[in-house]
């Protein structure tokens, strides 16, 4: 992908309305190829950060509630968490050390059935917009 390649602003509002709950940050990474932990200081997530807020302005939908909704995060147990992120590390703050192993984990195997971690959507759904690495010039 060429530096400084950017999706319209139609595209952008196509990505956001077909992923509800994926998330600005974790949307602009996947469309852009950056790394997450980048995303947020990158210049690309300010400008599509702009754009939603003039968006709202101009025209009153708050498409920013959108690709942030908390409704669509799923909580599941460690087990669905491994089999839907490809056994990516937990995130931190849902009560599950890797640091240490406690006498009750060797008993009873590690993890826990709990219903405790939060899962955002995991696919990403490109709509009718091609993706940048995918396009002709």
């Amino acid at each position: 992908m060429k530096r400084g390649t950017r999706y319209s602003d139609d595209e952008i509002f196509a990505l956001i309305i077909a992923n509800r709950g994926y998330g600005l940050d974790r949307m602009v990474s996947k469309i852009y190829d950056e790394e997450m932990s980048r995303a947020r200081r990158s210049k690309r997530y300010a400008d599509t950060l702009q754009l939603l807020m003039d968006y709202k302005e101009y025209s009153g939908e708050d498409l920013d509630s959108v690709i942030q909704d908390p409704s669509m995060i799923e909580m599941v147990t460690r087990q669905e968490w491994n089999e839907a992120t490809n056994n990516a590390p937990v995130p931190s703050g849902v009560g599950f050390s890797t640091s240490r192993v406690s006498k009750l984990e060797i008993k009873v195997g590690h993890g826990s059935n709990a219903r405790g971690i939060p899962l955002p959507p995991v696919k990403f759904n490109w709509s009718e917009v091609v993706p940048l690495e995918d396009r002709v010039e």
